[in-house]
């Protein structure tokens, strides 16, 4: 899991914000087309990006089809904020 977080150049030193949330997503959607996740590795994954519950949002749903133990989903969504939960993701990245 590390290997892959080097791979796309993903430091504990500070979180993700936005705008270079843009390309680290799409790192991270490439990485999902080749590996799959547990919960726990999106958690992981999940502490790298800013708090935004967009943001948060956008990474559940780009490695949420790679999720391999997708029974133990709650375990992502207790991570997330309330905000993130009710959140309905539209085409344009501010709304």
């Amino acid at each position: 899991m590390f290997e892959l977080l080097a791979m796309l150049h993903l430091t504990t030193r500070y979180r993700i914000e936005p705008p270079e949330t843009y390309l680290a997503l799409a790192y991270l959607q490439l990485a999902a087309t080749k590996y799959f996740f547990l919960a726990q590795h999106v958690n992981i994954v999940l502490e790298f990006f800013s708090r935004n519950s967009a943001v948060q949002t956008r990474v559940v749903v780009v490695l949420f089809s790679r999720i391999w133990d997708l029974h133990n989903m709650d375990v992502i969504l207790r991570g997330l904020s309330s905000a993130s939960h009710r959140r309905k993701l539209s085409p344009a990245w501010g709304t």
